[in-house]
Protein backbone atom coordinates (compact mmCIF):
# COMPACT_ATOMS: atom_id res chain seq x y z
CA UNK A 1 0.00 0.00 0.00
CA UNK A 2 2.87 2.61 1.04
CA UNK A 3 4.26 1.45 -2.52
CA UNK A 4 1.24 2.46 -4.58
CA UNK A 5 1.18 5.62 -2.16
CA UNK A 6 4.80 6.52 -2.77
CA UNK A 7 3.91 5.60 -6.59
CA UNK A 8 1.19 8.04 -6.58
CA UNK A 9 3.15 11.17 -4.61
CA UNK A 10 5.32 11.35 -7.83
CA UNK A 11 2.47 11.96 -10.56
CA UNK A 12 0.82 14.56 -7.64
CA UNK A 13 -1.87 12.10 -7.11
CA UNK A 14 -1.33 11.37 -3.45
CA UNK A 15 0.08 13.47 -0.80
CA UNK A 16 0.17 13.82 3.16
CA UNK A 17 0.65 10.08 3.51
CA UNK A 18 1.21 9.03 7.29
CA UNK A 19 1.70 5.28 8.22
CA UNK A 20 0.46 4.64 11.94
CA UNK A 21 1.74 2.04 14.27
CA UNK A 22 -0.55 2.90 16.88
CA UNK A 23 -3.02 0.99 14.81
CA UNK A 24 -2.27 -1.05 11.56
CA UNK A 25 -3.64 2.35 9.21
CA UNK A 26 -2.67 4.19 6.81
CA UNK A 27 -3.65 7.74 6.17
CA UNK A 28 -3.20 9.95 2.81
CA UNK A 29 -4.68 12.32 0.55
CA UNK A 30 -5.47 10.34 -2.75
CA UNK A 31 -7.84 10.85 -5.97
CA UNK A 32 -10.10 8.93 -6.40
CA UNK A 33 -8.46 6.16 -9.31
CA UNK A 34 -5.87 5.97 -5.90
CA UNK A 35 -8.45 5.24 -3.77
CA UNK A 36 -10.32 2.77 -6.02
CA UNK A 37 -6.69 1.04 -6.83
CA UNK A 38 -6.44 0.47 -2.53
CA UNK A 39 -9.78 -0.63 -2.24
CA UNK A 40 -9.31 -3.22 -4.54
CA UNK A 41 -6.16 -5.05 -2.51
CA UNK A 42 -6.85 -8.84 -0.52
CA UNK A 43 -4.63 -6.86 2.40
CA UNK A 44 -6.81 -4.09 2.68
CA UNK A 45 -9.31 -4.61 5.04
CA UNK A 46 -11.52 -1.27 4.31
CA UNK A 47 -11.30 1.91 2.68
CA UNK A 48 -12.89 5.34 5.25
CA UNK A 49 -13.44 8.45 2.93
CA UNK A 50 -12.89 11.11 5.27
CA UNK A 51 -14.46 14.02 3.97
CA UNK A 52 -12.62 17.49 4.28
CA UNK A 53 -15.13 20.29 5.77
CA UNK A 54 -13.67 23.64 6.17
CA UNK A 55 -14.00 27.42 6.85
CA UNK A 56 -17.57 27.27 5.20
CA UNK A 57 -18.94 25.36 7.97
CA UNK A 58 -16.08 26.17 10.89
CA UNK A 59 -15.09 29.91 10.22
CA UNK A 60 -11.68 30.42 12.36
CA UNK A 61 -12.09 33.82 14.61
CA UNK A 62 -8.86 35.49 16.12
CA UNK A 63 -8.93 34.49 20.16
CA UNK A 64 -9.50 37.44 22.06
CA UNK A 65 -6.41 39.92 23.03
CA UNK A 66 -5.15 39.53 26.85
CA UNK A 67 -6.11 42.38 28.90
CA UNK A 68 -3.45 43.50 31.98
CA UNK A 69 -3.46 40.97 34.47
CA UNK A 70 -4.55 44.04 37.17
CA UNK A 71 -2.59 42.31 40.00
CA UNK A 72 -1.95 38.47 40.95
CA UNK A 73 -4.69 37.50 43.22
CA UNK A 74 -5.00 33.76 41.78
CA UNK A 75 -8.59 33.43 43.07
CA UNK A 76 -9.82 29.75 42.52
CA UNK A 77 -12.15 29.37 39.85
CA UNK A 78 -15.21 27.72 41.47
CA UNK A 79 -15.22 24.89 39.26
CA UNK A 80 -11.68 24.13 40.54
CA UNK A 81 -12.53 24.74 43.92
CA UNK A 82 -15.88 22.66 44.15
CA UNK A 83 -13.55 19.43 42.44
CA UNK A 84 -11.43 20.14 45.87
CA UNK A 85 -8.48 21.20 43.50
CA UNK A 86 -6.64 22.79 46.84
CA UNK A 87 -6.80 19.89 49.01
CA UNK A 88 -4.68 18.22 46.42
CA UNK A 89 -2.34 21.13 46.32
CA UNK A 90 -2.33 21.36 49.97
CA UNK A 91 -1.48 17.88 50.02
CA UNK A 92 1.44 17.91 47.58
CA UNK A 93 -0.87 16.49 44.29
CA UNK A 94 0.05 19.91 41.69
CA UNK A 95 1.06 18.13 38.48
CA UNK A 96 4.65 18.58 38.98
CA UNK A 97 6.72 16.00 36.78
CA UNK A 98 3.60 15.14 35.08
CA UNK A 99 3.92 15.29 31.27
CA UNK A 100 0.00 15.90 29.48
CA UNK A 101 -0.59 15.63 25.67
CA UNK A 102 -3.12 18.03 24.78
CA UNK A 103 -4.61 17.05 21.74
CA UNK A 104 -6.50 19.80 20.92
CA UNK A 105 -6.41 23.09 18.63
CA UNK A 106 -3.04 24.85 19.82
CA UNK A 107 -2.07 26.54 22.63
CA UNK A 108 -1.18 29.98 23.10
CA UNK A 109 2.47 30.01 23.87
CA UNK A 110 2.76 33.59 25.22
CA UNK A 111 -0.64 33.17 27.69
CA UNK A 112 0.71 33.65 31.23
CA UNK A 113 -1.32 31.33 32.55
CA UNK A 114 0.33 28.52 30.56
CA UNK A 115 3.49 29.70 29.00
CA UNK A 116 5.63 28.66 32.21
CA UNK A 117 3.87 24.92 31.81
CA UNK A 118 4.82 24.02 28.39
CA UNK A 119 6.51 20.85 27.68
CA UNK A 120 9.84 21.32 26.08
CA UNK A 121 11.49 18.53 24.11
CA UNK A 122 14.96 17.70 25.49
CA UNK A 123 16.38 16.88 22.37
CA UNK A 124 15.55 19.44 20.17
CA UNK A 125 17.38 22.72 19.75
CA UNK A 126 14.73 25.46 18.77
CA UNK A 127 14.82 27.03 15.69
CA UNK A 128 17.82 24.96 13.82
CA UNK A 129 15.61 23.82 10.92
CA UNK A 130 17.08 20.53 12.07
CA UNK A 131 15.46 16.85 13.38
CA UNK A 132 17.87 16.92 16.27
CA UNK A 133 16.45 13.81 18.63
CA UNK A 134 15.64 11.93 15.36
CA UNK A 135 12.00 11.62 16.19
CA UNK A 136 10.54 12.44 12.16
CA UNK A 137 9.27 15.78 13.63
CA UNK A 138 11.67 19.24 12.90
CA UNK A 139 11.44 22.04 15.44
CA UNK A 140 9.04 19.83 17.56
CA UNK A 141 9.87 22.27 20.67
CA UNK A 142 6.95 22.15 22.40
CA UNK A 143 4.93 19.85 20.19
CA UNK A 144 3.47 19.64 16.92
CA UNK A 145 0.74 20.16 14.30
CA UNK A 146 -1.16 17.44 11.90
CA UNK A 147 -3.60 19.98 10.98
CA UNK A 148 -5.21 19.51 7.95
CA UNK A 149 -3.57 15.72 7.58
CA UNK A 150 -0.14 17.97 6.92
CA UNK A 151 3.04 18.03 9.52
CA UNK A 152 3.96 21.29 11.14
CA UNK A 153 5.92 22.74 14.33
CA UNK A 154 3.19 25.48 14.05
CA UNK A 155 1.49 24.86 17.17
CA UNK A 156 0.22 28.55 18.43
CA UNK A 157 -3.73 28.50 18.81
CA UNK A 158 -6.02 29.48 15.87
CA UNK A 159 -8.84 29.09 17.41
CA UNK A 160 -8.68 29.95 21.19
CA UNK A 161 -10.44 26.03 22.49
CA UNK A 162 -6.73 24.61 23.06
CA UNK A 163 -5.93 27.29 24.90
CA UNK A 164 -8.63 27.41 27.12
CA UNK A 165 -8.33 23.52 27.51
CA UNK A 166 -4.81 23.40 28.36
CA UNK A 167 -6.04 26.61 31.23
CA UNK A 168 -8.27 23.85 32.73
CA UNK A 169 -5.63 21.43 32.64
CA UNK A 170 -2.57 23.53 33.71
CA UNK A 171 -3.57 27.16 34.27
CA UNK A 172 -0.73 28.20 37.33
CA UNK A 173 -3.29 31.36 38.09
CA UNK A 174 -0.54 34.05 36.52
CA UNK A 175 -2.83 36.19 35.36
CA UNK A 176 -4.92 36.31 38.46
CA UNK A 177 -7.39 33.34 38.57
CA UNK A 178 -6.47 30.01 39.02
CA UNK A 179 -8.33 27.98 36.84
CA UNK A 180 -5.52 24.92 36.45
CA UNK A 181 -6.43 21.62 38.18
CA UNK A 182 -2.64 20.36 37.75
CA UNK A 183 -0.83 23.82 37.91
CA UNK A 184 3.00 22.33 37.90
CA UNK A 185 2.04 19.55 35.05
CA UNK A 186 3.98 20.16 31.71
CA UNK A 187 1.70 21.11 28.32
CA UNK A 188 3.16 18.55 25.28
CA UNK A 189 0.58 20.59 22.64
CA UNK A 190 -0.70 18.45 20.09
CA UNK A 191 -2.51 20.41 17.37
CA UNK A 192 -5.48 19.82 14.76
CA UNK A 193 -8.45 21.68 13.59
CA UNK A 194 -11.39 19.82 14.13
CA UNK A 195 -14.36 20.53 11.69
CA UNK A 196 -15.50 16.54 11.64
CA UNK A 197 -13.00 15.90 9.53
CA UNK A 198 -9.71 14.72 9.72
CA UNK A 199 -10.04 11.83 11.70
CA UNK A 200 -6.44 10.86 11.42
CA UNK A 201 -5.04 14.15 12.30
CA UNK A 202 -5.81 13.58 15.86
CA UNK A 203 -4.71 9.96 15.61
CA UNK A 204 -1.35 11.20 14.30
CA UNK A 205 -1.64 13.47 17.67
CA UNK A 206 -2.37 10.71 20.12
CA UNK A 207 1.25 8.60 18.52
CA UNK A 208 2.94 11.41 18.75
CA UNK A 209 1.97 11.62 22.57
CA UNK A 210 2.79 8.26 22.90
CA UNK A 211 6.38 8.09 21.18
CA UNK A 212 7.77 11.57 23.17
CA UNK A 213 6.58 10.89 26.54
CA UNK A 214 3.42 12.09 27.71
CA UNK A 215 2.13 10.44 30.84
CA UNK A 216 -1.80 10.94 30.08
CA UNK A 217 -3.41 12.81 27.55
CA UNK A 218 -6.21 15.46 27.08
CA UNK A 219 -9.22 14.85 24.60
CA UNK A 220 -12.33 17.40 24.53
CA UNK A 221 -13.68 17.20 20.93
CA UNK A 222 -16.07 14.64 19.36
CA UNK A 223 -17.67 13.64 16.63
CA UNK A 224 -21.72 13.53 15.75
CA UNK A 225 -23.29 10.54 14.33
CA UNK A 226 -24.16 11.89 11.38
CA UNK A 227 -20.73 12.70 10.03
CA UNK A 228 -20.33 8.72 10.17
CA UNK A 229 -16.37 8.84 11.89
CA UNK A 230 -14.27 5.65 11.98
CA UNK A 231 -15.64 4.15 14.85
CA UNK A 232 -13.44 0.78 14.65
CA UNK A 233 -10.57 2.27 14.00
CA UNK A 234 -11.09 5.08 16.76
CA UNK A 235 -11.68 2.36 19.39
CA UNK A 236 -8.55 0.35 18.19
CA UNK A 237 -6.29 3.57 18.40
CA UNK A 238 -8.31 4.48 22.01
CA UNK A 239 -7.90 0.89 23.36
CA UNK A 240 -4.06 0.68 22.70
CA UNK A 241 -3.48 4.22 23.35
CA UNK A 242 -4.86 3.31 27.14
CA UNK A 243 -2.94 0.45 27.18
CA UNK A 244 0.38 2.00 26.44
Amino acid sequence: VLDILSDAEQRGEAGKVHSLWVANLVAAWVTPDVALQIASRDDVAYLNYDRQLGAELFPTEPAPQLGGAGGINAAVECGTALMNAPTAWSNGYTGAGVTVGMVDTGTCLTHPDIQNQLWTNPGEIPGNGQDDDGNGFVDDVHGWSFDGGGSSSFITDTNGHGSHTAGTVAGDGTQGTQSGMAPDASIMTLKYWNSFSGESAAWNCMQYTLDNGADVSSHSYGWPHNRNPDRVMWRTVLENQFAA
